[in-house]
């Protein structure tokens, strides 16, 4: 037994309450994974 694709959800928010935790990471596999693109709004920190 699967899931398929129309039982989830349209839109997916990645959160976590520190920087440096892996969102971004999530975000691209869960992008891969679904075939979808990935907007990343807003950037805190520095860059490095």
């Amino acid at each position: 037994m699967g899931v398929t694709l129309n039982a989830l959800p349209s839109q997916f928010y990645v959160t976590g309450t520190d920087t440096n935790v892996g969102k971004t990471m999530v975000s691209a596999l869960l992008c891969k994974a679904l075939g979808a693109s990935y907007w990343k709004p807003i950037q805190a920190g520095l860059d490095q």
